[in-house]
């Protein structure tokens, strides 16, 4: 997206597809990845048995706060806010404020009908 900022040790890694949306901030130390290691077969080693995944969708003026991780398959909706140290395993709706680990939505930071504004 445009105007995108990724702060000092953000980790990408994309196999499949990241799409970041316009005005997102993404804080320190943040990680996304749209994959991870198969590991099903205990008989051949993990190195050896590639990887698994799916799209992230990170919306437009979203804050992604300092040492979120996001796994694959996520969507956070338009002007959602991640909490620090949170840990994204699951979709988030536009205008939701999201904390924990696994994150879960604690406010909206506007009522739900109003919810299409971006």
């Amino acid at each position: 997206g445009n105007y995108v900022s990724l702060n000092d040790y953000t980790y990408i890694s994309s196999l499949y597809d990241i799409e970041i949306g316009d005005h997102t901030r993404i804080g320190e130390f943040v990680s996304i990845r749209d994959n991870d290691h198969v590991f099903a077969d205990p008989d051949v080693p993990i190195c050896l048995q590639g990887f698994q995944g799916k799209k992230i969708k990170i919306g437009s003026d979203v804050w992604v706060g300092r040492g979120v991780f996001i796994s694959k398959g996520v969507e956070i909706g338009n002007g959602a806010v991640i909490g620090a140290n949170s840990v994204v395993t699951k979709s988030i709706p536009p205008f939701a404020v999201a904390v924990g680990s696994p994150a879960k939505v604690i406010k909206y930071r506007q009522p739900k009908e109003m919810n299409t504004s971006i």
